[in-house]
């Protein structure tokens, strides 16, 4: 193996995985959106699935909100089933009050009046095996009533308060997200790998420019 496909080999076996998107519900729809901060909601569950066995890492959701006004926190669960019904099956991960940096998307814009954001929250460590699970969203925190805005994807939502207030179907008033991460089959290299491939590949360079040249005899 010469040292131009060795420094290759190399390269892709300590490069880390990217984050990215592994699940994307599509873009606000326009001209609808559902409330997620008033208190005799509990949550919003939209079902999202995983194509294979991946880390979630965060999720986006895209809000409308008065003008100037911006979510500064919000409480959020991933669960098995959606949330108020007996299927809400497993809890994978949760947190109350977790911070949210907006990105703007349109000022002013939004139905002729209202701001639309792109929310992040970010810093989860979900291991999760390909199936189908929930987002909850609940307790947003702002200046006035934010709103999730519909994207009418493939998700199936649940609306619900201290009982199930209405179901939809897939494809019917389900919200404008995506759920962040890599798949779990290419994990992060430990920096002890990173540290140790420079001064190999440096090495292994000197060897070669040191290498004695051989005499050929006719």
């Amino acid at each position: 193996m010469n040292l131009h496909r060795l420094f290759i080999v190399s390269l892709v076996a300590v490069s880390p995985a990217l984050a990215g998107v592994l699940y994307d519900n599509g873009p606000w729809d326009g001209t609808t959106a559902i409330d997620i901060v008033y208190p005799e909601f509990s949550a919003l569950s939209d079902s999202f699935v995983l194509t294979s066995d991946a880390i979630v890492t965060g999720f986006n959701f895209v809000s409308l909100g008065e003008p100037g006004d911006s979510i500064s926190t919000v409480s959020w669960s991933i669960t098995s089933g959606p949330v108020n019904t007996p299927s809400s099956g497993t809890l994978y991960g949760s947190a109350a009050g977790a911070t949210v940096v907006k990105t703007p998307i349109c000022a002013g814009c939004a139905l002729g009046y209202y701001d639309e954001n792109t929310n992040s929250v970010s810093d989860l460590d979900l291991s999760l095996t390909a199936g189908t699970y929930y987002l909850n969203l609940f307790s947003a925190v702002a200046a006035n009533f934010p709103a999730w805005a519909i994207s009418d994807g493939s998700s199936a939502a649940y609306y619900g308060g201290g009982n199930l207030a209405n179901v939809y179907t897939a494809g019917t008033d389900s919200e404008a997200f995506q759920i962040l991460g890599s798949p779990r089959e290419s994990p992060t290299p430990e920096p002890s790998s990173v540290i140790l491939f420079g001064p190999g590949i440096a090495i292994l360079a000197m060897r070669r420019r040191h290498k004695p040249s051989r005499t050929v005899f006719c």
